[in-house]
């Protein structure tokens, strides 16, 4: 009699969406990539694999694979949970992270963009502010999808100096001289720095850097504009606190 195939993986926990009454399909980043599968009994109450199949879980999980390929849930154990801090706008930027990964991130791209969200929401759980989190992640993955922002130079004439806004169409910066060949406004040079420092940074500047909240606030708005503009799609998790 065959042996069932039984494959190890871990990662965090995107979404578990609800399956007949108690059972769940459960989605997975982690440093293989995306895994999907089907948890018997993960939405009952005191079940084994309940709290390993909760979002912002980083489990390890045995899993049975068919003949067919599919997976499902043998046995699973909690690694960490995380617990983003800054109340509710932490808790909705954990949210918009996951978002991003289930609905934005690609196939391919998911194994080496798995770290950061790790250390994204690491960040989040010590002390990370919400809205310098969200800003320096979804530069990140812009950059990584492949329509980061140019914040080295003007996009039109690739002068270092006189730099005055930020040009969603054109793509990156623009300097005075040619502002009038664009529809943008200028920018404060605070929110100018911030572009700047979230396209360049290293990822251990989620945790220790804090942008001026009312600057962070106008560029986080004009990044998910961004994105939406390239994808088609927009980010929803954060629409309660800035469209109040």
């Amino acid at each position: 009699m065959a042996t069932a195939k039984i494959e190890e993986r871990e990662g965090i926990v995107l979404s578990r969406i609800p399956q007949k009454e108690r059972d769940a399909m459960v989605r997975v980043l982690g440093p293989h990539g995306f895994s999907s599968f089907y948890a018997r009994g993960a939405l009952k109450v005191g079940g084994a694999t309940g709290f390993c199949t909760q979002e912002l879980c980083h489990s390890a999980f045995n899993l049975i694979v068919s003949s067919s390929g599919s997976l499902t849930l043998k046995e699973g154990r909690l690694l960490r949970l995380y617990a983003p801090q800054g109340g509710l706008d932490g808790m909705l930027v954990a949210q918009l992270l996951l978002e991003y990964c289930l609905r934005f991130l690609s196939e391919d791209d998911a194994p080496m963009f798995y770290p950061t969200l790790a250390k994204a929401l690491e960040a989040l759980e010590n002390g990370g502010d919400p809205f310098s989190v969200a800003i320096m992640f979804l530069a990140k993955a812009a950059n990584v999808a492949g329509y980061g922002l140019e914040v080295d130079h003007c996009v039109l004439c690739g002068s270092k100096t006189g730099i005055v806004a930020m040009d969603l169409i054109h793509g990156g910066f623009l300097c005075a001289d040619c502002l009038p060949a664009s529809s943008s406004a200028p920018c404060g040079g605070e929110e100018l720095r911030i572009y700047r420092h979230a396209f360049r940074c290293p990822e251990e500047d989620f945790v220790r850097v804090h942008y001026p909240l009312s600057s962070a606030k106008e560029v986080l708005r004009r990044l998910l504009e961004h994105i939406q503009d390239q994808t088609g799609m927009s980010l929803k998790s954060l629409n309660p606190i800035l469209k109040a």
